[in-house]
């Protein structure tokens, strides 16, 4: 699901929280709130991916841990807003719906 427009909306069909994978294409320190999440970007060049389900972040094989802080996002059952500020052309998130 690709965004382009800070604050749209996601909708998480599942009956639980999903981990999801999160791609933001943008450069220097960006702030992406998903949810009630808050996570800090910073020195971005480029993408950087932010997966909830491996706990890690990274651009290809790079690790880069270092460039974040704040919690590893979750998508809640509903509407979950996607929103940021700084320097950003797009997010695509990878949603791994989950359903008990």
């Amino acid at each position: 699901i690709e965004f382009t427009t800070s604050g749209s909306i996601i909708n998480n069909p599942g009956s639980v929280y999903a981990e999801p994978i999160i791609t933001v294409y943008g450069s220097g320190d960006i702030t992406l709130m998903v949810g009630t999440t808050i996570v800090e970007l910073e020195n971005i060049s480029g993408s950087i991916v932010i997966d909830s389900v491996l706990q890690e972040a990274y651009l290809g094989t790079t690790l880069m841990n270092e460039h974040m802080t704040g919690e590893f996002p979750v998508l809640k059952p509903g509407m979950n807003a996607v929103s940021w500020s700084g320097s950003v052309t797009k997010v695509v998130i990878k949603p791994n719906w989950r359903f008990l």
